[in-house]
């Protein structure tokens, strides 16, 4: 499938367009002759092709206008070209005389002309089959030509018509005011995007800046911080506004204390005693398990109360947040606010007297702490035998038809990711948990709707025993009765 003008580079496994492996850029890249690369070649019918490698860069276009006149210009007539399964447009393959770093060039109104992808990036290669039938096809199978990089970019430049905007985000000399730290305290930039009218169900979601972009999936965003990856803006919470309200830094200070409520600024010292009573309020949860995954990826720290599990990363677990936000969400239990100070002593006292290190930085990945997590949730689940029961976390739905199979809700899955807040969506964790999971959802009617499930594969969850089976089934019969 990998023709021959690529041969002396690297690749890597996606399905589709999405890679499915971490650190495809540095490790989990593989040579043409490689057989792991092979059979999952021969078996998903896809791969990338790693820029940078080599030299190697690709332009990606996005207009057919400007691909036209691109390929009235030699060298783009007269190198290896693929034309993609999708927009039917071209990926032009150069070779340059230094490392070519990628970069993006828009219209006025905002819109891809083309993205010129060098290093970090990667391209599908030509004969990747999509779900739309269509495949990458070769439609100039000439060699991939030589040209000078500063030359590249000279002869692309004319088409990046859009106005530079300045990164006007909060002047470090107003980092310490307290109108502003509480603003941030009590205006996430999730929270803006939603009395805006944008959908916070999805991160990354469309920008509000008001350009078109593919998939209206441009936008990412944190709690503080927010980037467009398709205008390249960025920021914080001032930021955002003074882009979207056209104004400066004063106004759109002005504007938000408007949206929170703040009329004058008020005292948040908290009395000692009360911070005291505070953290020994926290130190009575039943706290069962504090655990910190550490991996050559990343370090994850989970805490289990109950039933009830969180997943912080480090930047996360710096503050308490997050966890209030969880645990209320979980638990309908609201937590009083604590200070960064107790909190550290908090989870040092949570550590010492619950915690456990699981060190895995050698051999384990971030994909290997999802799986594990998934296969724990399992094992907590009920099963049930009706598919209105089954419309809920934790449950399991079991046909007597299909023995083979248990039916898990399709939400369920989106909320296990949202549950231990990880940073993938639905497609790579399919990806990971693929050994557990049958074929692709199937849509079932449950009373008046229609709702999606997968299978999950019975052989695959031996910790749901046979007596658990018949137990369940038994008190489904009861009920019944």
């Amino acid at each position: 499938m990998i023709p021959q003008q690529l041969k002396n580079q690297k690749f890597i496994k996606t399905k589709e367009k999405i890679p499915i492996e971490q650190d495809w850029q540095n490790t989990k890249n593989y040579e043409e002759t490689s057989t792991e690369l092979q059979e999952h070649i021969n078996k998903h019918q896809s791969y990338g092709v790693l820029c940078g490698y080599n030299n190697l860069l690709v332009v990606d276009l996005d207009k057919e206008e400007v691909q036209q006149e691109l390929l009235k210009i030699s060298p783009f007539n007269k190198t290896f070209t693929v034309k993609t399964a999708g927009s039917g447009l071209y990926h032009f393959y150069f070779y340059t005389d230094k490392q070519p770093k990628s970069f993006k060039c828009l219209n006025n109104n905002k819109e891809t002309v083309f993205d010129v992808q060098g290093i970090g990036k990667q391209v599908i290669g030509a004969g990747t089959l999509m779900s739309n039938g269509r495949r990458y096809e070769t439609v100039n199978n000439a060699p991939i030509l030589h040209v000078e990089y500063e030359w590249i970019k000279k002869v692309l430049e004319p088409y990046n018509t859009t106005t530079e905007q300045k990164n006007t985000a909060t002047p470090q000399n107003h980092q310490k005011d307290p109108i502003i730290k509480e603003i941030k305290r009590r205006m996430s930039i999730k929270n803006y995007l939603s009395i805006i009218g944008i959908d916070t169900r999805k991160n990354p979601t469309m920008c509000p800046l008001g350009h078109p972009s593919k998939g209206n999936a441009c936008f990412s965003y944190n709690e503080e911080l927010w980037h467009c990856f398709h205008c390249e803006s960025k920021g914080d919470i001032f930021h955002l506004v003074q882009q979207i309200e056209k104004c400066d830094f004063v106004n759109a200070i002005r504007i938000l204390k408007e949206k929170i409520g703040i009329k004058e600024q008020k005292s948040t010292i908290v009395p000692e005693e009360e911070k005291k009573k505070i953290t020994e309020d926290y130190k009575e949860l039943a706290l069962q398990k504090f655990r910190i995954f550490k991996s050559k990826d990343e370090t994850l720290y989970e805490l289990q109360i109950g039933t009830f599990k969180i997943t912080l990363t480090p930047d996360e677990i710096l503050g308490s947040s997050n966890f209030r936000k969880k645990f209320f969400n979980e638990t309908g239990r609201l937590l009083p606010s604590i200070e960064g100070k107790e909190w550290v002593e908090l989870v040092n006292h949570w550590m010492k007297e619950h915690g456990e290190m699981i060190d895995n930085v050698q051999d384990t990945s971030t994909e290997s702490i999802v799986t594990e997590c998934f296969i724990q949730d399992l094992q907590s689940f009920i099963v049930v035998q009706s598919s209105e029961e089954s419309l809920g976390y934790g449950r399991l739905w079991y046909k007597n038809e299909e023995p083979e199979y248990f039916y898990v809700w399709n939400k369920t899955l989106d909320s296990f990711i949202k549950r231990h807040q990880f940073k993938i969506n639905m497609t790579k964790l399919k990806v990971l948990v693929e050994d557990y999971i049958y074929g692709n959802s199937t849509p079932i009617r449950v009373g008046n709707k229609l709702m999606r499930f997968f299978k999950l594969k019975r052989s695959m969850l031996p910790f749901i025993t046979t007596e658990k089976l018949t137990e369940a089934i038994l008190q489904q019969d009861d009920q019944s009765n």
